[in-house]
């Protein structure tokens, strides 16, 4: 039987042997197109030479968001061992100031002195902070000389409470300025006493940014507790409100 030339043949399975053959020649025919591998060697060394550009580091944002709690301890006004512990703000520009200041003008054994009062807020929200103060009142002798401990109080706080070591809320016997001799004084700022009285305590020490923050008012009250002979560390428990 004869096919004319015009038809068109339907392909045929190939044997093994003819995919073998079929597959050999087709590898011939993809070798003759292979691109030149040498220059494409050379293009990648040159992009692997090619030096990257380094990331630059992102600078430190660091948290200046600090408190203002201020304690103070006295051993006596005529003796004048005096002692301040405040949390800082940044507010001397290019001078790097530590977060906690704590200062005093008692000439001996400064370290241990500036170290015996402490603060730790214990209870910070956007309507009420509680904190503790701590005085290690061994350090101020106070078992051989009467003393008093001082609680400056930021403007912007109303006091709500005030208990002692004895777990008592002292704050209801703060009524009134009182006089000298008197266990419990309050002082307002702006009226009677409370310049005195801060003269008395943090003015002791002369510090440039207590004298700053008292020249902006940032303090409403002064608290002084006089006549302890506290032996021991004791530790006092402070809440306020947000006005």
């Amino acid at each position: 039987m004869t096919i004319e030339s015009n038809q068109t043949l339907e392909e045929q399975p190939l044997t093994v042997e003819e995919q073998d053959i079929k597959g050999s020649e087709n590898g011939e025919n993809q070798a003759d197109k292979v691109p030149n591998q040498s220059a494409n060697l050379e293009e990648i060394e040159n992009v692997i030479s090619e030096p990257k550009a380094e990331a630059t580091p992102e600078p430190k944002v660091e948290d200046s968001t600090l408190s203002e709690f201020t304690p103070r301890a006295v051993r006596s006004a005529e003796n004048n061992l005096d002692m301040e512990s405040l949390p800082v703000t940044p507010e001397l520009p290019n001078e790097k100031q530590p977060a906690y200041i704590q200062d005093t003008n008692y000439p001996d054994k400064p370290f241990q002195i500036q170290q015996s009062v402490s603060i730790e807020a214990t209870s910070v929200t956007d309507k009420k902070i509680e904190w503790e103060v701590t005085f290690k009142s061994r350090d101020w002798a106070f078992y051989e000389s009467i003393g008093g401990y001082y609680f400056i109080i930021p403007d912007g706080l109303k006091l709500t409470k005030l208990v002692d070591q004895s777990n008592t809320d002292i704050l209801n016997h703060y009524k009134s300025e009182g006089a000298g001799g008197d266990e419990y004084r309050a002082f307002e700022n702006g009226k009677g006493e409370f310049d005195a009285q801060w003269g008395r305590s943090a003015g002791f020490m002369d510090n440039a940014i207590f004298n700053k923050w008292k020249e902006e008012n940032r303090f409403s009250k002064i608290l002084f507790r006089d006549y302890r002979r506290d032996v021991q560390t004791v530790t006092y428990k402070l809440e306020s409100v947000n006005l």
